[in-house]
Protein backbone atom coordinates (compact mmCIF):
# COMPACT_ATOMS: atom_id res chain seq x y z
CA UNK A 1 0.00 0.00 0.00
CA UNK A 2 2.24 2.57 -1.11
CA UNK A 3 2.55 6.24 0.56
CA UNK A 4 0.10 5.25 2.94
CA UNK A 5 0.98 5.48 6.89
CA UNK A 6 -0.85 3.92 10.24
CA UNK A 7 -1.13 5.51 13.28
CA UNK A 8 -1.30 3.31 16.17
CA UNK A 9 -2.38 4.96 19.30
CA UNK A 10 -0.42 3.69 22.47
CA UNK A 11 -2.66 5.05 24.98
CA UNK A 12 -4.31 8.48 26.15
CA UNK A 13 -1.99 8.58 29.64
CA UNK A 14 0.47 12.06 29.10
CA UNK A 15 2.78 13.43 31.13
CA UNK A 16 2.03 17.32 30.03
CA UNK A 17 -1.32 18.54 31.44
CA UNK A 18 -2.02 20.62 28.17
CA UNK A 19 -4.80 24.09 29.01
CA UNK A 20 -6.59 23.13 25.41
CA UNK A 21 -6.54 19.09 25.88
CA UNK A 22 -9.68 17.80 24.23
CA UNK A 23 -9.35 15.15 26.14
CA UNK A 24 -8.15 16.12 29.90
CA UNK A 25 -9.58 13.36 32.20
CA UNK A 26 -8.31 10.74 29.80
CA UNK A 27 -4.94 11.99 29.69
CA UNK A 28 -4.77 12.12 33.40
CA UNK A 29 -5.99 7.87 34.06
CA UNK A 30 -2.72 7.29 33.12
CA UNK A 31 -1.66 3.58 32.25
CA UNK A 32 -5.39 2.98 32.99
CA UNK A 33 -6.30 3.66 29.46
CA UNK A 34 -3.19 1.92 27.57
CA UNK A 35 -3.36 -1.03 25.47
CA UNK A 36 -1.65 -3.88 26.53
CA UNK A 37 2.23 -4.57 24.47
CA UNK A 38 0.29 -7.93 22.92
CA UNK A 39 -2.72 -6.01 21.95
CA UNK A 40 -0.01 -3.15 20.09
CA UNK A 41 1.57 -5.97 18.58
CA UNK A 42 -1.08 -7.62 17.11
CA UNK A 43 -2.41 -4.54 15.67
CA UNK A 44 1.53 -3.95 14.06
CA UNK A 45 1.11 -7.27 12.83
CA UNK A 46 -2.39 -6.33 10.97
CA UNK A 47 -1.22 -3.31 9.13
CA UNK A 48 1.82 -4.93 8.24
CA UNK A 49 -0.53 -7.84 6.64
CA UNK A 50 -2.54 -5.10 5.05
CA UNK A 51 -0.07 -3.72 3.24
CA UNK A 52 1.27 -0.69 5.33
CA UNK A 53 4.83 0.06 4.73
CA UNK A 54 5.03 3.32 7.36
CA UNK A 55 3.93 3.77 10.91
CA UNK A 56 3.88 6.60 13.65
CA UNK A 57 2.98 5.79 17.33
CA UNK A 58 1.13 8.33 18.91
CA UNK A 59 -1.21 9.23 22.63
CA UNK A 60 -1.10 10.66 24.61
CA UNK A 61 2.52 10.50 25.06
CA UNK A 62 3.86 7.47 23.94
CA UNK A 63 7.25 8.22 25.26
CA UNK A 64 5.63 7.46 28.85
CA UNK A 65 5.39 3.72 28.25
CA UNK A 66 7.84 1.66 29.48
CA UNK A 67 7.95 -0.99 26.35
CA UNK A 68 7.90 1.60 23.64
CA UNK A 69 11.32 0.76 22.81
CA UNK A 70 10.25 -2.83 22.16
CA UNK A 71 7.31 -1.34 20.31
CA UNK A 72 9.90 0.34 17.90
CA UNK A 73 12.19 -2.44 17.73
CA UNK A 74 9.27 -4.98 16.74
CA UNK A 75 7.68 -3.08 14.29
CA UNK A 76 10.88 -2.45 12.08
CA UNK A 77 11.48 -6.48 12.51
CA UNK A 78 8.08 -6.79 11.28
CA UNK A 79 9.26 -5.04 8.03
CA UNK A 80 8.15 -1.62 8.59
CA UNK A 81 10.62 0.63 6.71
CA UNK A 82 10.08 3.91 8.40
CA UNK A 83 8.56 4.06 12.25
CA UNK A 84 7.85 7.52 13.99
CA UNK A 85 6.56 8.59 17.14
CA UNK A 86 4.22 11.69 17.45
CA UNK A 87 5.53 13.24 21.15
CA UNK A 88 5.70 15.98 23.19
CA UNK A 89 9.59 16.03 23.20
CA UNK A 90 10.49 15.86 26.77
CA UNK A 91 11.64 12.15 27.34
CA UNK A 92 14.01 12.85 24.52
CA UNK A 93 15.56 14.92 26.61
CA UNK A 94 17.71 12.43 28.38
CA UNK A 95 20.35 10.88 26.27
CA UNK A 96 20.33 7.89 27.37
CA UNK A 97 16.25 7.38 26.60
CA UNK A 98 17.16 9.05 22.88
CA UNK A 99 20.29 6.40 22.12
CA UNK A 100 17.84 3.67 23.25
CA UNK A 101 14.83 4.46 20.75
CA UNK A 102 17.60 5.07 17.95
CA UNK A 103 19.13 2.38 18.79
CA UNK A 104 15.47 0.14 18.50
CA UNK A 105 14.87 1.62 14.86
CA UNK A 106 12.84 5.06 15.18
CA UNK A 107 13.17 6.77 12.12
CA UNK A 108 11.35 10.06 12.67
CA UNK A 109 9.30 11.68 15.53
CA UNK A 110 6.75 15.07 15.32
CA UNK A 111 7.72 16.60 18.23
CA UNK A 112 4.97 19.32 20.08
CA UNK A 113 6.12 23.09 19.89
CA UNK A 114 3.50 25.58 20.55
CA UNK A 115 5.58 28.70 20.71
CA UNK A 116 8.69 30.64 19.95
CA UNK A 117 9.22 30.82 24.37
CA UNK A 118 9.37 29.13 27.55
CA UNK A 119 6.28 31.68 28.63
CA UNK A 120 3.81 30.77 25.28
CA UNK A 121 4.61 26.84 24.91
CA UNK A 122 4.46 26.40 28.84
CA UNK A 123 1.37 28.49 28.89
CA UNK A 124 -0.45 25.62 26.51
CA UNK A 125 1.59 22.60 28.29
CA UNK A 126 0.98 23.56 32.44
CA UNK A 127 4.58 21.93 32.92
CA UNK A 128 7.31 24.19 33.78
CA UNK A 129 10.00 23.26 31.71
CA UNK A 130 8.45 21.34 28.88
CA UNK A 131 9.66 23.96 26.32
CA UNK A 132 13.55 23.59 27.06
CA UNK A 133 13.00 19.73 26.92
CA UNK A 134 11.13 19.63 23.99
CA UNK A 135 13.69 21.91 22.13
CA UNK A 136 16.93 19.54 23.99
CA UNK A 137 15.11 16.79 22.28
CA UNK A 138 15.08 18.01 19.18
CA UNK A 139 18.26 19.29 19.17
CA UNK A 140 20.11 15.55 20.93
CA UNK A 141 18.40 13.69 18.04
CA UNK A 142 19.53 15.82 15.16
CA UNK A 143 23.22 15.57 16.71
CA UNK A 144 23.36 11.61 17.08
CA UNK A 145 21.52 10.71 13.36
CA UNK A 146 23.79 13.61 11.80
CA UNK A 147 26.88 12.06 13.38
CA UNK A 148 25.93 8.70 12.42
CA UNK A 149 24.96 9.53 8.84
CA UNK A 150 21.40 7.80 9.78
CA UNK A 151 18.28 9.48 7.85
CA UNK A 152 16.00 10.66 10.83
CA UNK A 153 13.00 13.04 9.95
CA UNK A 154 12.39 15.41 12.35
CA UNK A 155 8.59 17.33 12.31
CA UNK A 156 7.10 19.80 14.58
CA UNK A 157 3.65 20.10 15.57
CA UNK A 158 2.30 24.18 16.19
CA UNK A 159 -1.65 23.81 17.33
CA UNK A 160 -2.61 26.85 16.73
CA UNK A 161 -4.47 29.35 19.14
CA UNK A 162 -4.82 33.26 19.67
CA UNK A 163 -1.94 33.02 22.03
CA UNK A 164 0.52 32.46 19.43
CA UNK A 165 -1.33 32.64 15.93
CA UNK A 166 0.79 36.21 16.22
CA UNK A 167 4.32 34.35 16.62
CA UNK A 168 4.07 31.54 14.22
CA UNK A 169 6.62 32.89 12.17
CA UNK A 170 8.80 32.90 15.16
CA UNK A 171 8.21 29.65 15.99
CA UNK A 172 8.81 28.13 12.66
CA UNK A 173 12.14 29.82 12.55
CA UNK A 174 12.88 28.11 16.32
CA UNK A 175 12.11 24.57 14.99
CA UNK A 176 14.06 24.65 11.62
CA UNK A 177 17.29 26.11 13.51
CA UNK A 178 16.95 22.97 15.76
CA UNK A 179 16.81 20.86 12.94
CA UNK A 180 13.11 20.46 11.82
CA UNK A 181 12.27 20.91 8.31
CA UNK A 182 8.46 19.73 8.39
CA UNK A 183 6.25 21.90 10.09
CA UNK A 184 2.52 20.81 11.25
CA UNK A 185 0.05 23.39 12.18
CA UNK A 186 -2.98 22.68 13.83
CA UNK A 187 -5.85 24.54 14.97
CA UNK A 188 -7.30 23.59 18.13
CA UNK A 189 -9.95 20.93 18.32
CA UNK A 190 -13.02 21.33 20.44
CA UNK A 191 -14.70 18.58 22.55
CA UNK A 192 -17.44 18.55 25.91
CA UNK A 193 -15.02 17.88 27.99
CA UNK A 194 -12.76 21.71 26.81
CA UNK A 195 -15.83 23.06 25.98
CA UNK A 196 -15.95 25.80 28.57
CA UNK A 197 -12.47 26.72 28.01
CA UNK A 198 -12.99 26.59 24.34
CA UNK A 199 -13.21 30.88 23.93
CA UNK A 200 -9.48 30.78 25.35
CA UNK A 201 -8.28 28.56 22.61
CA UNK A 202 -10.84 28.84 19.25
CA UNK A 203 -9.73 30.34 16.38
CA UNK A 204 -11.98 31.07 13.02
CA UNK A 205 -10.85 29.69 10.16
CA UNK A 206 -10.26 33.03 8.41
CA UNK A 207 -7.63 33.63 11.58
CA UNK A 208 -6.11 30.66 10.93
CA UNK A 209 -5.20 31.24 7.29
CA UNK A 210 -4.47 34.81 7.61
CA UNK A 211 -2.21 33.44 10.44
CA UNK A 212 -0.17 30.92 8.66
CA UNK A 213 -0.29 33.33 5.29
CA UNK A 214 2.09 36.21 7.42
CA UNK A 215 4.19 33.83 9.10
CA UNK A 216 5.33 32.57 5.20
CA UNK A 217 5.84 36.13 4.14
CA UNK A 218 9.16 36.05 2.64
CA UNK A 219 9.23 32.40 2.33
CA UNK A 220 10.88 29.61 4.47
CA UNK A 221 13.78 28.68 4.04
CA UNK A 222 14.80 24.88 3.85
CA UNK A 223 11.79 23.80 5.59
CA UNK A 224 7.30 23.39 4.62
CA UNK A 225 4.47 23.67 6.41
CA UNK A 226 2.40 21.16 6.28
CA UNK A 227 -1.51 22.22 7.13
CA UNK A 228 -3.63 19.67 9.65
CA UNK A 229 -7.77 20.04 9.99
CA UNK A 230 -6.89 22.73 6.87
CA UNK A 231 -8.79 22.51 3.81
CA UNK A 232 -5.31 22.91 1.22
CA UNK A 233 -7.52 24.84 -0.81
CA UNK A 234 -7.49 27.65 1.27
CA UNK A 235 -3.86 27.77 1.00
CA UNK A 236 -3.17 26.35 -2.20
CA UNK A 237 -1.57 29.79 -3.77
CA UNK A 238 0.76 30.40 -1.22
CA UNK A 239 3.42 27.96 -3.42
CA UNK A 240 6.04 25.47 -1.98
CA UNK A 241 6.35 26.25 1.44
CA UNK A 242 2.93 24.46 2.02
CA UNK A 243 3.08 20.63 1.91
CA UNK A 244 -0.24 19.35 1.05
CA UNK A 245 -1.25 15.98 2.08
CA UNK A 246 -0.58 13.34 -0.06
CA UNK A 247 -1.11 10.14 1.45
CA UNK A 248 -4.12 8.19 2.93
CA UNK A 249 -3.47 7.60 7.22
CA UNK A 250 -5.24 5.50 8.89
CA UNK A 251 -5.58 6.09 12.55
CA UNK A 252 -6.00 2.56 14.74
CA UNK A 253 -7.72 3.90 17.99
CA UNK A 254 -6.23 2.75 21.30
CA UNK A 255 -9.62 1.24 21.49
CA UNK A 256 -10.00 -0.40 18.41
CA UNK A 257 -9.88 -4.20 18.13
CA UNK A 258 -6.95 -5.62 17.33
CA UNK A 259 -8.51 -7.41 13.77
CA UNK A 260 -8.08 -3.77 12.42
CA UNK A 261 -11.46 -3.04 12.26
CA UNK A 262 -13.02 0.07 14.22
CA UNK A 263 -14.93 0.13 17.27
CA UNK A 264 -16.69 3.38 16.46
CA UNK A 265 -18.14 4.95 13.26
CA UNK A 266 -16.77 7.63 11.23
CA UNK A 267 -15.99 11.37 12.29
CA UNK A 268 -17.13 12.73 9.45
CA UNK A 269 -19.84 14.51 11.43
CA UNK A 270 -16.84 16.67 12.73
CA UNK A 271 -16.66 18.06 9.64
CA UNK A 272 -18.27 20.70 6.70
CA UNK A 273 -17.66 20.33 3.68
CA UNK A 274 -17.80 23.38 0.89
CA UNK A 275 -19.98 22.86 -2.11
CA UNK A 276 -17.28 22.96 -4.55
CA UNK A 277 -15.56 20.16 -1.83
CA UNK A 278 -17.51 17.46 -4.39
CA UNK A 279 -15.24 18.52 -7.27
CA UNK A 280 -11.96 18.08 -5.37
CA UNK A 281 -9.75 15.32 -5.44
CA UNK A 282 -7.67 16.28 -2.32
CA UNK A 283 -7.50 14.43 0.63
CA UNK A 284 -9.33 16.47 2.94
CA UNK A 285 -12.13 15.93 5.61
CA UNK A 286 -13.30 19.56 5.00
CA UNK A 287 -13.32 22.37 7.89
CA UNK A 288 -14.33 21.47 11.48
CA UNK A 289 -17.42 22.44 12.47
CA UNK A 290 -15.76 24.67 15.16
CA UNK A 291 -14.15 26.25 13.14
CA UNK A 292 -16.92 27.71 10.83
CA UNK A 293 -18.14 31.64 11.43
CA UNK A 294 -20.19 32.47 14.00
CA UNK A 295 -22.11 33.96 11.05
CA UNK A 296 -22.43 31.29 8.80
CA UNK A 297 -23.37 29.19 11.84
CA UNK A 298 -26.46 31.43 12.74
CA UNK A 299 -27.26 31.39 8.57
CA UNK A 300 -27.05 27.73 8.54
CA UNK A 301 -29.63 27.03 11.53
CA UNK A 302 -31.96 29.79 9.92
CA UNK A 303 -31.88 27.79 6.62
CA UNK A 304 -32.10 24.61 8.08
CA UNK A 305 -35.46 25.70 10.49
CA UNK A 306 -37.03 27.61 7.26
CA UNK A 307 -36.81 25.20 5.12
CA UNK A 308 -38.76 22.29 7.33
CA UNK A 309 -40.87 24.17 9.28
CA UNK A 310 -44.02 26.27 8.11
CA UNK A 311 -42.87 30.13 7.44
CA UNK A 312 -44.52 30.83 10.93
CA UNK A 313 -42.53 28.92 14.05
CA UNK A 314 -44.66 28.25 17.21
CA UNK A 315 -44.51 30.70 19.68
CA UNK A 316 -42.96 28.37 22.41
CA UNK A 317 -40.46 26.39 20.03
CA UNK A 318 -37.71 24.32 21.63
CA UNK A 319 -34.42 24.18 20.29
CA UNK A 320 -30.97 22.36 21.39
CA UNK A 321 -27.43 22.19 20.13
CA UNK A 322 -26.17 26.05 20.35
CA UNK A 323 -23.41 24.92 22.27
CA UNK A 324 -20.73 26.60 19.92
CA UNK A 325 -22.64 29.66 19.12
CA UNK A 326 -21.24 32.92 21.76
CA UNK A 327 -23.43 35.60 22.84
CA UNK A 328 -23.55 37.90 20.10
CA UNK A 329 -24.80 34.90 17.61
CA UNK A 330 -27.17 33.16 19.93
CA UNK A 331 -28.56 36.65 20.31
CA UNK A 332 -28.69 37.05 16.55
CA UNK A 333 -30.63 33.99 16.26
CA UNK A 334 -33.39 34.55 18.79
CA UNK A 335 -33.88 37.85 17.34
CA UNK A 336 -34.16 35.94 14.00
CA UNK A 337 -36.51 33.31 14.92
CA UNK A 338 -38.79 35.42 17.30
CA UNK A 339 -39.24 37.59 13.60
CA UNK A 340 -40.80 34.50 12.44
CA UNK A 341 -43.35 33.69 15.22
CA UNK A 342 -41.03 32.13 17.89
CA UNK A 343 -41.48 34.67 20.46
CA UNK A 344 -40.95 33.07 23.73
CA UNK A 345 -39.26 30.07 22.83
CA UNK A 346 -37.74 27.27 24.82
CA UNK A 347 -33.88 26.42 25.04
CA UNK A 348 -31.89 23.11 25.77
CA UNK A 349 -29.05 23.50 27.42
CA UNK A 350 -26.23 21.59 29.25
CA UNK A 351 -25.15 24.24 31.48
CA UNK A 352 -21.57 24.52 29.12
CA UNK A 353 -21.21 26.02 25.88
CA UNK A 354 -18.71 29.04 23.88
CA UNK A 355 -21.38 31.70 25.77
CA UNK A 356 -20.59 31.74 29.28
CA UNK A 357 -23.49 31.38 31.80
CA UNK A 358 -23.91 34.93 32.54
CA UNK A 359 -24.41 35.71 29.39
CA UNK A 360 -26.22 33.13 28.52
CA UNK A 361 -28.99 34.27 31.24
CA UNK A 362 -28.67 37.93 29.99
CA UNK A 363 -29.50 36.35 26.19
CA UNK A 364 -32.08 34.77 27.46
CA UNK A 365 -34.09 37.15 29.52
CA UNK A 366 -33.31 39.84 26.36
CA UNK A 367 -34.76 37.56 24.18
CA UNK A 368 -37.87 36.44 26.37
CA UNK A 369 -36.86 32.66 26.63
CA UNK A 370 -39.84 31.47 28.32
CA UNK A 371 -38.14 27.90 29.24
CA UNK A 372 -34.10 26.55 29.86
CA UNK A 373 -34.30 23.03 29.69
CA UNK A 374 -31.18 21.69 31.74
CA UNK A 375 -30.00 18.62 29.96
CA UNK A 376 -28.15 16.56 32.94
CA UNK A 377 -25.42 14.57 32.18
CA UNK A 378 -23.63 12.83 34.51
CA UNK A 379 -20.06 11.16 35.01
CA UNK A 380 -20.10 8.56 32.47
CA UNK A 381 -17.78 5.65 31.41
CA UNK A 382 -16.41 6.66 28.23
CA UNK A 383 -17.18 4.58 25.35
CA UNK A 384 -16.76 2.48 23.69
CA UNK A 385 -13.79 0.97 25.50
CA UNK A 386 -15.55 2.08 29.30
CA UNK A 387 -11.87 1.73 30.85
CA UNK A 388 -12.08 5.55 32.40
CA UNK A 389 -14.88 7.76 33.27
CA UNK A 390 -15.07 11.05 31.84
CA UNK A 391 -16.80 14.05 33.62
CA UNK A 392 -20.31 15.33 33.37
CA UNK A 393 -22.19 18.55 33.65
CA UNK A 394 -24.05 18.31 37.04
CA UNK A 395 -21.72 20.48 38.89
CA UNK A 396 -22.36 23.52 35.98
CA UNK A 397 -25.96 22.57 35.91
CA UNK A 398 -25.90 23.14 39.79
CA UNK A 399 -24.00 26.70 39.19
CA UNK A 400 -26.50 27.90 36.62
CA UNK A 401 -29.38 27.08 38.40
CA UNK A 402 -28.58 29.68 41.21
CA UNK A 403 -28.72 32.51 37.88
CA UNK A 404 -32.57 31.95 37.64
CA UNK A 405 -34.55 34.34 39.74
CA UNK A 406 -37.89 32.88 40.92
CA UNK A 407 -41.12 33.94 39.23
CA UNK A 408 -39.39 35.53 36.35
CA UNK A 409 -38.61 33.86 32.96
CA UNK A 410 -36.69 32.31 31.72
CA UNK A 411 -38.08 28.86 34.22
CA UNK A 412 -35.69 26.39 34.51
CA UNK A 413 -36.30 22.63 34.28
CA UNK A 414 -34.31 19.21 34.17
CA UNK A 415 -33.56 16.32 31.24
CA UNK A 416 -31.85 13.99 32.64
CA UNK A 417 -31.89 10.14 31.65
CA UNK A 418 -32.89 7.58 34.50
CA UNK A 419 -30.86 4.85 33.54
CA UNK A 420 -27.84 7.20 34.73
CA UNK A 421 -29.56 6.75 38.41
CA UNK A 422 -28.91 3.26 38.18
CA UNK A 423 -26.50 1.95 35.69
CA UNK A 424 -23.01 1.16 36.77
CA UNK A 425 -21.49 3.18 33.63
CA UNK A 426 -22.24 6.18 35.70
CA UNK A 427 -21.02 7.95 38.82
CA UNK A 428 -24.96 8.95 40.39
CA UNK A 429 -27.16 8.18 42.31
CA UNK A 430 -30.59 8.89 43.34
CA UNK A 431 -29.31 11.07 46.58
CA UNK A 432 -27.72 13.07 43.43
CA UNK A 433 -30.60 12.97 41.32
CA UNK A 434 -32.75 14.73 44.56
CA UNK A 435 -30.26 17.19 45.20
CA UNK A 436 -30.47 18.24 41.83
CA UNK A 437 -34.07 18.08 42.12
CA UNK A 438 -34.19 20.48 44.98
CA UNK A 439 -31.91 22.95 43.16
CA UNK A 440 -34.29 22.86 40.62
CA UNK A 441 -37.15 23.66 43.11
CA UNK A 442 -35.08 26.45 44.74
CA UNK A 443 -34.63 28.09 41.75
CA UNK A 444 -38.55 28.32 40.63
CA UNK A 445 -38.76 25.16 38.84
CA UNK A 446 -41.11 22.16 38.67
CA UNK A 447 -40.72 20.34 35.43
CA UNK A 448 -38.53 17.08 35.22
CA UNK A 449 -37.96 15.52 31.83
CA UNK A 450 -36.81 11.67 31.95
CA UNK A 451 -35.95 9.40 29.22
CA UNK A 452 -35.61 5.68 29.13
CA UNK A 453 -33.34 4.60 26.80
CA UNK A 454 -32.00 0.77 26.12
CA UNK A 455 -28.63 1.84 27.42
CA UNK A 456 -26.54 4.54 28.22
CA UNK A 457 -24.47 5.26 24.87
CA UNK A 458 -24.87 3.13 21.57
CA UNK A 459 -21.41 2.35 21.98
CA UNK A 460 -21.20 0.99 25.55
CA UNK A 461 -23.75 -2.74 26.55
CA UNK A 462 -27.24 -2.70 26.58
CA UNK A 463 -28.93 -3.02 30.12
CA UNK A 464 -29.56 -6.15 31.39
CA UNK A 465 -33.24 -7.20 31.90
CA UNK A 466 -31.52 -7.54 35.81
CA UNK A 467 -30.81 -3.98 35.62
CA UNK A 468 -34.24 -2.70 34.07
CA UNK A 469 -36.19 -4.80 36.86
CA UNK A 470 -33.96 -2.53 39.09
CA UNK A 471 -35.30 0.75 37.85
CA UNK A 472 -38.81 -0.40 37.70
CA UNK A 473 -38.61 -1.83 40.82
CA UNK A 474 -37.68 1.00 42.37
CA UNK A 475 -39.52 3.74 40.58
CA UNK A 476 -42.79 3.80 42.65
CA UNK A 477 -40.23 4.83 45.30
CA UNK A 478 -38.40 7.91 43.72
CA UNK A 479 -41.75 8.93 42.61
CA UNK A 480 -43.07 9.31 45.77
CA UNK A 481 -40.30 11.68 47.15
CA UNK A 482 -39.91 13.72 43.92
CA UNK A 483 -44.11 14.29 44.57
CA UNK A 484 -42.59 15.69 48.11
CA UNK A 485 -40.86 18.05 45.91
CA UNK A 486 -43.73 19.24 44.06
CA UNK A 487 -42.65 17.54 41.03
CA UNK A 488 -44.26 15.35 38.56
CA UNK A 489 -42.30 13.74 36.02
CA UNK A 490 -42.64 13.41 32.29
CA UNK A 491 -41.02 10.36 29.83
CA UNK A 492 -39.61 11.69 26.98
CA UNK A 493 -40.68 9.52 23.94
CA UNK A 494 -37.52 8.28 22.06
CA UNK A 495 -38.36 9.55 17.85
CA UNK A 496 -38.77 6.44 15.99
CA UNK A 497 -39.07 3.67 18.51
CA UNK A 498 -42.19 1.91 18.57
CA UNK A 499 -43.48 0.73 22.06
CA UNK A 500 -46.37 -1.25 20.21
CA UNK A 501 -45.76 -5.21 20.88
CA UNK A 502 -42.48 -4.22 22.85
CA UNK A 503 -43.40 -4.43 26.59
CA UNK A 504 -39.52 -5.02 27.31
CA UNK A 505 -38.25 -2.11 26.13
CA UNK A 506 -37.22 0.11 29.70
CA UNK A 507 -39.08 2.86 27.64
CA UNK A 508 -42.21 0.96 27.68
CA UNK A 509 -41.70 -0.32 31.25
CA UNK A 510 -41.18 3.28 32.21
CA UNK A 511 -44.50 4.65 30.51
CA UNK A 512 -46.63 2.77 32.69
CA UNK A 513 -45.73 4.66 36.00
CA UNK A 514 -44.67 7.77 33.81
CA UNK A 515 -47.19 10.36 31.55
CA UNK A 516 -45.44 10.01 28.06
CA UNK A 517 -44.37 13.66 25.93
CA UNK A 518 -43.12 14.22 22.74
CA UNK A 519 -40.66 16.82 22.38
CA UNK A 520 -40.39 16.38 18.70
CA UNK A 521 -43.33 18.24 17.78
CA UNK A 522 -42.27 21.86 18.34
CA UNK A 523 -38.70 20.97 17.69
CA UNK A 524 -36.55 23.34 15.48
CA UNK A 525 -34.27 20.80 13.57
CA UNK A 526 -31.19 22.18 11.97
CA UNK A 527 -27.59 20.11 11.17
CA UNK A 528 -26.22 20.68 14.48
CA UNK A 529 -28.68 19.23 16.57
CA UNK A 530 -28.08 15.60 15.97
CA UNK A 531 -27.17 12.85 18.16
CA UNK A 532 -23.99 12.31 16.32
CA UNK A 533 -22.95 15.77 17.75
CA UNK A 534 -22.64 14.50 21.42
CA UNK A 535 -19.12 14.52 20.63
CA UNK A 536 -18.74 18.43 21.42
CA UNK A 537 -22.68 19.29 22.30
CA UNK A 538 -23.93 18.62 25.53
CA UNK A 539 -27.51 19.58 25.09
CA UNK A 540 -27.35 17.10 21.73
CA UNK A 541 -31.27 15.93 21.63
CA UNK A 542 -30.75 13.01 23.50
CA UNK A 543 -34.56 11.74 22.14
CA UNK A 544 -33.63 11.75 18.62
CA UNK A 545 -31.78 8.98 17.62
CA UNK A 546 -31.28 9.28 14.17
CA UNK A 547 -29.31 12.37 11.80
CA UNK A 548 -31.86 15.20 10.96
CA UNK A 549 -29.23 15.76 7.90
CA UNK A 550 -27.27 13.10 6.81
CA UNK A 551 -25.22 15.47 4.07
CA UNK A 552 -24.15 18.45 6.12
CA UNK A 553 -22.99 20.03 2.46
CA UNK A 554 -23.65 24.04 3.13
CA UNK A 555 -23.30 27.27 0.35
CA UNK A 556 -23.14 29.21 3.80
CA UNK A 557 -20.13 31.39 3.76
CA UNK A 558 -17.90 29.34 6.21
CA UNK A 559 -14.71 31.62 6.03
CA UNK A 560 -12.04 32.34 4.22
Amino acid sequence: MQDTVVTIETGLGCNNRCAHCPQPAIRAAGPVTQPSFQEIRQKIDTARAQGFTQISFSGGEPTIRRDIAELVNYARTTGFQKVSITTNGRMFSYPKFADLMLKAGLTGVSVSLHGPTAEIHESLTMVPGSFEQALAGIRYLKERTSATGAEFDITTITVLVPGNIDLLRETLLLAQEHGATVHIVQPFILSKENLARGARFLLGIDRIVAGIRTALEGGLPNGRVKPYNIPPCLLSDIGPEIEVQSYHLRTVREFDPVDGTSAVGTVAGQFFRYSQCSQCDAICPGLRIEHVSQTAMVKMILADIMSSRPFVLPKSSSLSSTDLLEAPALDRLLGELARAGATSPVLFWGGIGLCPQEDFMEVCRRRNVSQVILVARPPQLRPPDARVSIPGNIAEIRELLKRFRTGQVPVPALFIVINSVYSEQCDFNRKELLDLVDALVEAGGRRLLLSAPEGMDPLLPAHTDELKDRVIADLPALLAELAERGIEPCLSRTVGVDLDGHDNLLEARVAEFIRPVNLNDDFLHHRFAAPENGWIMWSYPIWIHRSVRDVPVVDADLGV
